[in-house]
């Protein structure tokens, strides 16, 4: 039996030199390896790579799938980009649920989010995985920007095996939902949840124009300016996230308390209540709208009917059903039941030697 398994890596603040990528072809000789990235797909067989390692030398991030439902993902950042309450909020997050770890190495933080559930989980393809790194890609580039969806993911992740009690680390909004939303469902997270877990700010915010960017640089110390210089001759490509990190105003904050795991939950039960009220209510409207139109057809239903029958197909006999399951109601609320009941019998008679119509209507209790 065949296990599908994806890994994705991506170098964001430097190209790979040629020298790398050769390293990297020793690994997979079937991967597709450009100056930015290292893809792998298995049917059959392993990886022989190390994904810690290949992180600390050569990428930025990580993801990996398994159909068996093991899920990861892996982001480096400048130390600098991670707040100290950051930092403790990780940490936090590693000791109520240990599905996320932490590590600090040569001036950089590595977290990590680890889930192997054996229950399997929601068949990914490959175009879904792409889109699952890019989304990565981009709450690490909010990260650095000073969004803290990248946080707010690792959170709605572990929340599912943390305690009730445990408090959330990041109570602020995320301008990055939608990629949080699409990583959540990677990891199988209920999508009430994770939209409750991270809301948009209720005021998205101007964005920045030119003279923004001078005035914030022109603020900046004179040897602050020469830094970013040297390191943007240097190759630094960090400075446009740390530059944007200075311009944006606080996060909004969600709640004038952290929410604990439990009132999550209770959030994402309430969402879930009132989306499924709201589409009974839709379903319900469609049907009266439905039986409305087969009122006005009056006994050109009867004809109607047999056309639908005639073509023999399943979508056929399925309109033709739900035609008569009108009908009975319309009959019901005007007192014509047993006029129903004839014509009834008689369709029934006249096809009683098609087992798929005749399955259909015992299934809506029309025999």
């Amino acid at each position: 039996m065949s296990e599908f398994q994806y890994f994705a890596f991506r170098s964001l603040d430097r190209a790979l030199s040629d020298e790398d990528r050769k390293a990297l072809r020793e690994i997979s000789s079937r991967a597709t390896i450009d100056t930015r990235q290292f893809v792998n797909t298995y049917d059959y067989g392993d990886f022989r790579g190390d994904p810690d390692r290949m992180i600390d030398r050569w990428f930025d991030l990580f993801l990996y799938f398994a159909d068996w439902g093991a899920r990861r993902i892996c982001v480096k950042l400048p130390r600098w980009a991670v707040a100290g309450d950051d930092l403790a909020g990780l940490e936090a997050l590693e000791e109520a649920g240990g599905v996320v770890t932490v590590r600090e190495a040569d001036g950089v933080v590595i977290a990590d989010c680890w889930l192997d559930n054996d229950a399997g989980g929601d068949w990914s393809d490959e175009e879904d995985l792409d889109a699952a790194v890019n989304a990565l890609e981009a709450l690490r580039q909010g990260a650095l920007e000073g969004d803290r969806g990248l946080f707010q993911l690792m959170w709605l992740i572990a929340a599912e095996w943390c305690e009730d009690t445990v408090p959330e680390p990041w109570p602020v909004a995320s301008r990055l939902g939608k990629e949080i939303g699409i990583l959540a469902g990677i990891f199988d997270v209920d999508p009430d949840l994770a939209a409750v877990g991270a809301p948009p700010p209720a005021e998205p915010g101007a964005a920045w124009t030119p003279d923004d960017v001078r005035a914030a640089i022109a603020r900046l110390p004179e040897d602050e300016r020469l830094d970013l210089l040297m390191r943007a001759f240097e190759g630094d490509q960090t400075i446009g996230g740390e530059l944007r990190r200075r311009l944006r105003p606080p996060m909004e904050r969600l709640a004038a308390r952290p929410r604990t795991v439990a009132d999550l939950h209770a959030l994402a039960d309430a969402r879930r209540e009132a989306r499924e009220q709201a589409e009974a209510a839709r379903r319900a409207a469609e049907r009266r709208r439905r039986i409305s139109v087969t009122a006005a057809r009056g006994d050109r239903n009867w004809d109607d009917l047999e056309a639908l029958i005639a073509e023999r197909k399943p979508a056929g006999y399925d309109e033709a059903v739900e035609r008569l399951t009108h009908l009975r109601e319309l009959a019901a609320d005007n007192g014509t039941e047993p006029e129903f009941r004839t014509q009834l019998k008689a369709l029934q008679e006249r096809h009683r030697t098609k087992p798929a119509l005749m399955e259909r209507l015992a299934k809506a209790k029309l025999l």
